[in-house]
């Protein structure tokens, strides 16, 4: 067995170097806990950015939807038009008539004013 015989003031000096030592990891905790805490800061702003801009994008995604359902159901209705004007003849004989004022050599036209 082996005696080690340690003085009171090595024991003092070893105590002063252990707290010395533990200062310098309390400061380098504070340090880390300190850029964990600025970096988590940043990255929220970030991510609350990035889901403001997410959000407006979803919206107009629905708007620019809604735009093309309607531009679809005008193009069906324009589709539908043309294809009428150009398989039914009655179609075509009132729609020249009407738009462009066209009338048979043999008939007459009164026109009314709708005061």
């Amino acid at each position: 067995m082996v005696n080690i015989l340690i003085s009171f003031s090595e024991m003092r000096d070893i105590k002063q170097n252990l707290l010395n030592l533990l200062k310098g990891y309390k400061l380098l905790y504070v340090g880390l806990f300190t850029l964990l805490f600025c970096s988590s800061l940043v990255f929220s702003v970030i991510l609350f950015r990035a889901y403001q801009d997410y959000r407006g994008f979803k919206i107009q995604e629905e708007k620019l939807q809604k735009d093309l359902s309607t531009l679809n159901l005008e193009l069906e209705q324009s589709q539908s038009y043309i294809k009428r004007f150009h398989e039914d003849t009655v179609f075509f004989d009132w729609v020249v008539r009407q738009r462009l004022g066209f009338s048979d050599p043999d008939e007459i036209i009164f026109r009314f004013d709708e005061d």
